[in-house]
């Protein structure tokens, strides 16, 4: 009986290795389909995955209570798919509408030479990185532009899928681009990393849904502290679901 049972255990690990590997292969095709034709493919190739079992292994109730709808960090490649598919969309499309916002949307086809630090606090997937990319990608000429993105996030499994994809979408057009990536959260960042941006023309602060967790609003007179000791110009870009109370991040 005892054999038995081993057995057993090791018949039901080889077949979740064997579904997480086949899992992980069609995230990289999906993540193919942005290097290719964009995030709007991406995308589509990630509900494909998703609908194709991961729903049935994932439901919906069950991601929601072991992630905290999603405010705790995702801990497996199911959990990214099923954050894609019910999220990704809806935070790509407010981060570019932002961002148009901001920056407007009349096309830039002058070259012109910019060093840029891109800081993607608790990036996730890395969605607010990827609309950025898409919107430099349609309306500036990026030939000359230096891009140092910074990727900061608790997850493992995420931080490896956000350098993969924006590795992919930086290949979409030329510009000079580094990532550094930090497995941390953002005082563990502001702790030991504040050093890390070399200066620029610009900075660009990313926090996409990220304002809203308490862990992080604990963190904002540092972060406040930090964003004005950095050389150069500052912009800060945030998108976040609902927040109680209103903080002032950084003063012009």
């Amino acid at each position: 009986m005892i054999a038995c049972n081993q057995v057993n255990k090791s018949q039901v690990s080889n077949t979740q290795a064997d579904n997480t590997q086949h899992l992980a292969q069609q995230v990289s095709a999906a993540a193919e389909q942005l290097q290719r034709h964009g995030f709007g493919r991406y995308y589509n190739a990630m509900v494909g995955t998703y609908v194709s079992g991961v729903y049935k292994t994932l439901p919906y109730a069950t991601f929601a209570q072991v992630t905290n709808r999603a405010r705790k960090p995702l801990n497996s490649i199911e959990q990214a798919v099923t954050y894609t598919t019910l999220y990704g969309k809806s935070h790509f499309d407010r981060f570019s509408n932002v961002i148009g916002q901001i920056m407007g949307r009349n096309k830039r086809t002058n070259a012109v030479t910019k060093t840029v630090n891109i800081v993607d606090y608790g990036c996730g997937q890395g969605m607010a990185s990827l609309a950025l990319l898409s919107y430099l990608e349609t309306y500036v000429n990026c030939e000359n532009f230096t891009l140092n993105f910074h990727l900061i996030e608790p997850s493992r499994t995420t931080l490896d899928l956000a350098v993969l994809l924006v590795t992919k979408m930086s290949s979409r057009f030329a510009a000079n681009i580094t990532i550094h990536q930090y497995h941390k959260d953002l005082a563990g960042f502001l702790a030991v990393d504040s050093h890390a941006l070399t200066p620029a023309d610009y900075s660009l602060h990313l926090f996409s849904n990220v304002l809203d967790i308490a862990q992080v609003q604990q963190s904002i007179p540092m972060l406040s502290t930090y964003l004005q000791s950095i050389e150069g110009k500052q912009m800060v870009i945030a998108v976040a679901h609902s927040i109680q109370t209103t903080m002032r991040v950084c003063s012009s």
